[in-house]
């Protein structure tokens, strides 16, 4: 599936023909997402508007199933979760909604209304939210992320009794890189040029002012192994391996 020129989006098999045509917006279509079982298509347009599409087993194609209009702007990014059908998406109204394909909007996923949104998804645990935000300054735009998960327990005023808080690392709430472990026990961010391995479910002390850091890494691009067992980053010209060897992190951080 993919965006088109002259329709909403189009379904394209492999030989490059259309297999079908999606035409229902009345503004430019900016994105489309696949449901995990293949059973629903969301599009995403500048008409503030999210189509929910589903597969009819009968005509052998997708019909019609419903309208979000939970957002006030363009809509930039639509994403299915992995396990069950609810959708996340990112408006030009500065919001991150999640909510179902009936149009039923949660009350657990509000991120701060002060940023432009450009594009949000479900972690892979469908435990997490992971957005991207930007802003123009100095004649370019940086891109950050703000991430919330329901195993952090970071207190934050926008999220209070509320089910997801957001993930807070040396400098605030935006990160300008982020990356979970495979199991989302541990994650990998970059704030003032500086790289750090934290836990998620790390408890704060009392005043919520501690940041769950492990070690600070060297290098750039880090990322996890498929086991989660190992970083890898690079350095130079090569490339450096960390050990995720907890046990030992914790030792080291009681004797400092």
């Amino acid at each position: 599936i993919s965006l088109s020129s002259e329709h909403d989006a189009v379904i394209v098999n492999s030989e490059g023909k259309i297999c079908q045509t999606f035409n229902l917006h009345t503004g430019r279509v900016n994105a489309v997402d696949v449901s995990n079982d293949n059973n629903f298509i969301a599009t995403a347009s500048s008409d503030k508007t999210i189509i929910i599409w589903y597969f009819n087993s009968i005509k052998k194609e997708y019909d019609y199933y419903n309208t979000l209009t939970w957002h006030r702007d363009t809509v930039w990014s639509v994403s299915f979760s992995k396990f069950r059908i609810s959708v996340l998406s990112t408006s030009n109204d500065s919001t991150v909604i999640t909510g179902s394909i009936n149009n039923e909007v949660s009350d657990n996923a509000t991120f701060p209304n002060d940023k432009q949104y450009c594009y949000a998804e479900f972690s892979k645990t469908n435990h997490g939210l992971i957005a991207e935000c930007y802003d123009y300054k100095n004649k370019e735009f940086n891109k950050n992320y703000i991430v919330s998960h329901v195993d952090n327990p970071t207190y934050n005023p926008w999220l209070e009794n509320r089910t997801l808080v957001l993930i807070h690392g040396v400098d605030g709430f935006r990160f300008h890189s982020f990356v979970f472990s495979p199991d989302e026990d541990y994650f990998i961010y970059v704030q003032k040029n500086k790289t750090y391995l934290a836990d998620t479910k790390l408890v704060f002390d009392s005043d919520r002012s501690s940041v769950s850091n492990l070690i600070e890494l060297n290098g750039s691009n880090h990322f996890f192994t498929s086991d989660g067992k190992f970083i890898i980053a690079i350095e130079g010209n090569t490339f450096r391996t960390y050990f995720v060897d907890v046990e030992e992190i914790y030792k080291n951080c009681i004797k400092r």
